[in-house]
């Protein structure tokens, strides 16, 4: 089995078999079978908490999977699937199944997409005809958390590293422009909004409590 860190892999299979259950024509004569997965370092059946082995909606078939989000797990390693009986027999010991596999974890693929923004606050600006205010507007930015959250993010190192250089531009929202008395200096830095109203059609009138310019900048 292999993934990239990060990832998760399904692995399909049945339940296997036995003598007995084969003779009898019943497959769980001699109990339920229970699978206990393990990495084999220097020989040696370890712990793991890479794999969980669960059951299906599908008669008889399990499910084996395979998962880690740390990067300190990558490369190769030897594993065993052990199939067991249950011991209800007085102290009657039964045979045990090992099934051999690999888990290769690849490093995580650079996914910039990934990142999430802080979007700001929205701003409201009352202004009066004939009157100039002018305000900084606040802008989305990457999300601190986000740029660590995910292998995938944690991978874009190097050549590989997000390019998190912003341009903005501001329209007004049903418009898609700015209106005529509206500029804007879009420079990252500065973000000064300027309102210039000359006219009474520039302004709200049926409903001093409804804006009637929505801004959206992107």
């Amino acid at each position: 089995m292999s993934i990239e860190c990060g990832q998760t892999a399904n692995q399909l299979f049945l339940n296997p078999t036995d003598s007995a259950a084969l003779a009898q024509g019943e497959s769980t004569i001699c109990g339920v079978r229970s699978y206990t997965v393990k990495r084999i370092v220097d020989g040696v059946d370890t712990n793991q908490t890479w794999f969980t082995v669960t059951s299906t909606s599908v008669a008889n078939e399990k499910k084996l999977t395979g998962t880690t989000s740390v990067e300190a797990d990558q490369g190769v390693h030897n594993m065993v699937m052990i199939t067991s009986l249950p011991t209800t027999q007085g102290n009657a010991v039964y045979p045990t199944m090992r099934t051999l596999f690999t888990f290769t974890v690849l490093p995580a693929t650079c996914d910039c997409t990934l990142l999430n923004w802080d979007i700001p606050t929205k701003t409201t600006l009352n202004v009066k005809l004939t009157k100039t205010p002018t305000t900084q507007l606040a802008m989305a930015t990457v999300n601190e958390a986000s740029k660590t959250a995910v292998p995938a993010i944690r991978s874009c190192v190097g050549a590989l590293a997000c390019d998190m250089t912003s341009t903005i531009s501001l329209v007004e929202k049903s418009l898609l422009v700015l209106p005529n008395f509206v500029t804007f200096n879009n420079d990252v830095a500065s973000r000064v909004l300027s309102l210039a109203p000359t006219v009474s059609n520039q302004m709200t009138t049926t409903n001093p409590n409804k804006p009637k310019y929505t801004l959206t900048m992107t």
